[in-house]
């Protein structure tokens, strides 16, 4: 195949993808977006802006937003970096079994994790139980600021440790073995060495999490007070109380604004393929990213002046342990701090999943209200659920959209994906921004975007809608999996197909399909549960008299929180699960398969 040939072979295979972001990603978010500078009678204006200035009330929401979203980000970082640590520096085997439980959260429901720390928060819950038991009689975790910042951080620290652990996994550990070979203490060693290699991974994490908190509207007003109300959380009320589309579209434009800011200064920094997971020969030319890793570097002042102190003061305290040891005239015991940190490990582990598995035994009560422990056993709550055409019709629905968007997503994110990884053209950075924006900009925008377009078109309320939505969600999570795996897959399989007489067409389908048919499938299972459990398009693309799953059981919740929604959630937690276990299974099985496979699969096609 001639290089102009190839070439266009990448264009087509990029083609669908980037013409249907076009179409329901970026305009719908820009012609959204232009109302705010529009009167009612289509002038152009800043007199939409001037409500900002006249109100005090809309700044002090928009400090609470950002310091809510910089203070999760904080926790999320410190309680994510030793568990990435320890995943980075576990065994093969180990790390996978315990990626699992990293991502209990991420497969559980972002509702069913909110419920969860609604019971476990309560007043009247087992953590305010044991906090008066331990003399805390004043102690209230719900309703402020604390029950914010943990839910908050329950559901975000994966993502933080996924974006950590990627970078860590590259650092050569024979830096810091040579340094202690060359007299440095360990401490001295991690904070001089380690730790500023593992800066892009950290300012990846927390790029992700800052903006992904500044679009947050569930935890904030389930778990929150008035005074921790966050933009997205007002933007809703201008659409769907106040009907101010003009109002609405400046604080939808303040939100992307701050977004963007961030995102370009971490794109300058660092650069767009440490996001992408997916190496930056992908994006940007070799040796790019390196100069950005190094720019990322801490000032050689203060930075490096920080770090010494840091190393110096953990020798320190290892000084000190060891004499205080020699004063006790017993040995010297070894491997303490590896004790320590499998102990704070293990509590962060407890942190992320033991929290989702209160929602079980609560659906399992006798009582019509939300107590903890339950009281009585009884099944009524599952017999009413499966009794309700509201329920019912719910469930349903979200699964027949949630299987139309994993087909839909996942064929154009496999054609992007091989169009990006097999094709080198320029303007490949600003197509891979494209393909990410939707996983990076907050969900919010997307939805006020989606929304203003397709109401319109009057289909707000169709399945289509939703399938439409959810695909553009969905999209980049499928693009993002393959172009893991691609990264695995040798092309000369195709290559020696085509030589035997194979068209690429059949290469495609009798070679690669199945050599990586176990990670497209996991792929569709990812983009199934980000349209399964997606609630922020929902609440406007569903239209009111029929409801999807997550919707439904937000509306239980604001309105009058019961056991029944219990059984939902323990059903979805299970269904979650399942298919967060299937999709890893499958990862694996993909990752492991052998060149034995590959040959039969050469013979078939030749």
């Amino acid at each position: 195949m001639t290089g102009d040939a190839a070439r266009r072979r990448g264009f087509l295979l990029l083609a669908p993808a980037v013409v249907f972001l076009l179409v329901f990603f970026v305009y719908p978010v820009v012609d959204m977006l232009s109302v705010a500078f529009l009167d009612q009678a289509g002038r152009i204006t800043l007199s939409n802006f001037a409500r900002l200035f006249e109100h005090p009330v809309y700044f002090k929401v928009l400090r609470i937003t950002f310091q809510i979203a910089a203070l999760t980000t904080l926790i999320c970082l410190v309680l994510g970096y030793p568990l990435a640590y320890f995943l980075a520096h576990s065994s093969a085997s180990l790390r996978g079994k315990l990626l699992l439980v990293v991502l209990m959260p991420f497969w559980t429901g972002f509702l069913v994790r909110t419920f969860s720390w609604m019971i476990l928060l309560a007043d009247t819950g087992p953590l305010t139980a044991a906090g008066q038991a331990l003399g805390l009689s004043e102690l209230q975790l719900s309703n402020n600021l604390v029950g914010v910042l943990i839910g908050m951080s329950h559901a975000l620290l994966p993502l933080a440790v996924l974006n950590m652990l990627a970078v860590m996994q590259s650092i050569d550990v024979n830096l810091t073995r040579v340094a202690t070979t060359l007299g440095a203490r360990p401490g001295e060693a991690f904070w001089r060495i380690y730790f500023p290699l593992s800066l892009p991974g950290v300012a990846a994490a927390g790029l992700i999490v800052f903006i992904t908190a500044l679009g947050f509207f569930i935890t904030p007003a389930v778990l929150g007070s008035p005074q921790q109300t966050m933009i997205a959380q007002v933007i809703i009320v201008q659409l769907q109380e106040v009907l101010n589309w003009r109002f609405a579209s400046v604080l939808s434009l303040v939100l992307l604004a701050s977004s963007l800011v961030v995102y370009f200064v971490y794109d300058r920094l660092i650069g767009l393929a440490s996001i992408a997971g997916v190496g930056a020969s992908v994006v940007e030319p070799a040796g790019a990213s390196a100069g950005r890793i190094a720019r990322a570097r801490p000032p050689l002042g203060l930075g490096i002046a920080l770090l010494g102190l840091l190393g110096r003061a953990t020798s320190a305290l290892a000084r000190l342990r060891d004499a205080a040891w020699r004063t006790r005239a017993v040995p010297l015991r070894t491997g303490g701090g590896r004790r320590v940190q499998a102990c704070v490990v293990g509590a962060i582990l407890v942190f992320l999943v033991v929290p989702s598995f209160f929602v079980i035994p609560v659906s399992f009560t006798n009582s019509t209200f939300l107590d903890f422990p339950p009281r009585g056993f009884s099944l009524r709550w599952y017999g009413e659920f499966f009794r309700s055409p509201i329920w019912v019709s719910a469930t349903v629905r979200s699964l027949y959209v949630a299987v139309v968007v994993a087909i839909l997503a996942t064929a154009l994110g496999l054609g992007a994906a091989f169009g990006l990884n097999r094709r080198t053209f320029t303007g490949q950075k600003w197509v891979m921004g494209l393909v990410l924006a939707p996983m990076i900009l907050p969900r919010m925008i997307i939805a006020v975007g989606l929304f203003y377009l397709l109401a319109r078109m009057q289909l707000v309320g169709t399945d289509l809608a939703l399938i439409i939505g959810h695909t553009v969600l969905a999209f980049p999570f499928v693009v993002v999996t393959v172009l893991a795996m691609l990264k695995n897959y040798d092309p000369q399989f195709d290559r020696a197909a085509m030589t035997l007489g194979a068209s690429p067409p059949r290469a495609f389908f009798h070679v690669t399909l199945p050599l990586i048919r176990d990670g497209v499938v996991a792929a569709a299972i990812f983009a199934f549960m980000t349209s399964f459990d997606d609630l922020n398009l929902a609440l406007f693309l569903s239209g009111g008299e029929q409801n999807t799953l997550p919707k439904q059981m937000w509306s239980t919740m604001i309105l009058q929180a019961n056991p029944l929604l219990g059984a939902a959630s323990t059903m979805l937690l299970i269904l979650m699960t399942g298919f967060a276990f299937a999709a890893e299974m499958l990862s694996r099985r993909n990752r492991s398969r052998s060149q034995r496979g590959a040959q039969l699969a050469l013979g078939q096609a030749a």
